[in-house]
């Protein structure tokens, strides 16, 4: 389709015939919309009057039932296209958007019919304009555009991009600097989508960060300080929460920059989830009294828009721009532990095909740590069902790898050589599929270490996933555990020290306490070992590891009494249990620790 239009001019009135008066002409700056049917004379070829037919029908849907809700004018229907015009661009973009999915929705599905296609140009600028027409220079460049675009494309200029938000209003991609016919210059050209399908999704390399990992979004608080709303302070707090989150693993936050941007925008909570890709959404008030802070937050469900959890907590403004607002951390760790407790209760609940991958993780990781035996054996499950459904993702089969080895360090397993097989079998597929994975590099280091005393790749291992991700925490936890076995005890607690601070908010923050303990064992600090100890078991008192670290830190300190009644707790989960047993078991069996701690089981009571 080519649309032309008439030459400008200045006269506002004017006459046709003596006696009729021309339409009154204005000035203004619109968003022009220019629809093209793709191939619109092989088609009228092919069956004219169907074609005529559907396409008179589908104008009339476009201006009865798209236009009016978007403030958008048809100025003229030919029958090949449309020219559209529209005060805002957000309007313009929700309306080509709903063209081209309606058009596709509607295509009849008989095998004699010919599917209609659209190119879309959009441009905003200053035109000038009647009752029947619109003119100027810019709706040739909206015209131009629909040249660039592919058959259900929508190709808009950089005046329309700077006024969207990408994956709100629509997804972006950019075309780069394109050449358009009877232009001196290139100009920069933009491709829409849906925002819910933003250019790139859906990529195999994305299911570490989407897929398997739940998202949330902190939006900007509310705030008021007497009664004079402070954006900027409520904006202020949801980055730092953002921050404090960021470090929670298994969760995919939002950019605070995103969420900024819907401060000035009003919409539905499910809208909001649905624009910034995300299931859960913080949302809250703030508010600053004499210094002190006041925040108030909620966990939003954005699919059911149920509260989730909601919770309140005053701190200082001084700790808060120093950045160290205990306020904040903790109401960071609760937001944390309420999004992986509503997973795992999801998980408990639901069909495994029904359940979302994110949601089967969490699932899985929270049953893992839960140290029952029917939770246990429904991790391995849940995670084997993740590896059928993801089988190019390494992160169920590395998860796969520490079942097996948790197996072994609990006690449980009928067969620890076969269970060590499966965990190398497992991280090195994981590792296949992806060698430089820090979590699969991590978790095979720890088989290598734990189940093969192979301390060398473990430490091999540690070293590559701490390169790629100096953040690793696991990797700093488990490489604690390894100078520990090779009596490198202050490089131990150092790390260890290093993981604990680089997840303050893990859901499962007995586990790091638990390796905190051990680093602190095999250095001799029994009364800090001691301490740590009993802080993990406040997290899972059925954690066999660290009732053994207990029992030996409690015996080595003199403590006869209370490491045999720990003891006693220990057999209850692990009943087998030998002083033996332990002792081939032992990573560090080749050093002379060994000695000390068996020593230390026997004088809590476990027999030889």
């Amino acid at each position: 389709m080519t649309m032309s239009t008439t030459k400008n001019t200045t006269s506002m009135r004017g006459q046709d015939t003596p006696g009729e008066a021309w339409p009154e002409l204005t000035r203004s700056t619109k968003t022009i919309v220019v629809v093209d049917l793709v191939e619109s004379v092989r088609l009228m070829q092919l069956d004219e009057a169907g074609v005529i037919d559907r396409w008179r029908r589908f104008v009339h849907e476009v201006r009865s039932q798209v236009l009016p809700s978007l403030d958008g004018r048809m100025v003229k229907s030919l029958g090949d296209g449309m020219l559209l015009e529209f005060d805002s661009v957000p309007g313009g973009t929700a309306a080509a958007l709903e063209i081209q999915r309606r058009l596709l929705a509607g295509q009849p599905r008989g095998p004699r019919d010919v599917p209609l296609q659209l190119r879309i140009g959009m441009h905003h600028c200053e035109v000038v304009h009647d009752e029947l027409d619109v003119y100027g220079s810019g709706v040739n460049l909206a015209a131009r555009l629909t040249t660039l675009a592919l058959p259900g494309d929508i190709v808009v200029s950089s005046e329309v991009r700077e006024q969207l938000l990408d994956g709100i209003d629509a997804g972006i991609e950019d075309l780069g600097e394109c050449w358009l016919k009877s232009l001196s210059e290139p100009i920069r050209a933009w491709r829409l989508r849906p925002a819910a399908q933003p250019a790139g999704q859906g990529s195999s390399l994305s299911l570490d960060r989407t897929e398997l990992r739940a998202s949330v979004a902190v939006l900007p608080l509310r705030t008021l300080a007497g009664e004079q709303p402070q954006l900027m302070l409520g904006e202020f707090v949801a980055e730092e929460l953002t921050t404090c989150l960021s470090r929670v693993p298994y969760l995919a936050v939002i950019s605070s920059l995103s969420t900024a941007t819907l401060r000035q925008r009003v919409m539905p909570v499910a809208d909001i989830a649905r624009s910034l890709g995300t299931r859960y959404l913080v949302q809250g008030s703030c508010a600053l009294l004499d210094a002190q802070l006041r925040i108030h937050v909620q966990l939003v469900d954005g699919h059911s828009q149920a509260i989730v959890w909601a919770g309140s907590a005053n701190g200082s403004m001084a700790e808060l721009l120093q950045g160290q607002s205990a306020a904040i951390a903790e109401l960071s760790s609760q937001l944390a532990q309420a999004l992986v407790g509503a997973e795992a209760v999801l998980a408990d609940t639901r069909p495994l095909p029904a359940l979302e991958s994110y949601t089967l993780l969490f699932g899985a990781i929270a049953k893992l740590h839960r140290l029952s035996p029917d939770a246990f054996a429904d991790a391995r499950r849940m995670l084997e069902h993740l590896a059928e459904r993801h089988p190019r993702s390494p992160i169920p089969k590395a998860w796969l790898g520490k079942w097996h080895v948790m197996r072994i360090g609990q006690g449980w397993s009928p067969d620890p050589a076969d269970d060590g097989r499966q965990a190398a079998w497992q991280t090195g597929n994981a590792l296949d599929l992806h060698p430089e994975h820090p979590l699969s590099l991590t978790l095979d280091g720890f088989v290598a270490g734990y189940v093969r005393k192979d301390f060398a790749t473990a430490e091999q291992r540690y070293d590559m996933a701490l390169q790629a991700n100096p953040n690793e925490s696991l990797a700093w936890l488990f490489k604690s555990a390894m100078l520990g076995y090779r009596e490198s005890t202050a490089e131990a607690i150092s790390c260890a020290d290093k993981a604990m601070s680089l997840s303050p908010l893990d859901p499962m923050r007995y586990y790091y306490e638990h390796f905190a303990a051990l680093a602190r064992l095999l250095a001799g600090d029994y009364a800090e070992a001691i301490r740590l100890g009993q802080k993990s078991l406040q997290g899972n008192r059925t954690h066999a590891s660290t009732l053994r670290v207990l029992v030996m830190a409690q015996a080595l300190d003199g403590q006869i009494d209370a490491a045999r009644a720990c003891a006693a707790q220990l057999r209850a989960i692990e009943p087998q249990l030998t002083v033996s047993s332990f002792r081939a078991r032992y990573p560090g069996q080749q050093q002379g620790q060994v000695d000390k701690l068996t020593y230390a089981l026997a004088l809590a009571g476990i027999p030889p």
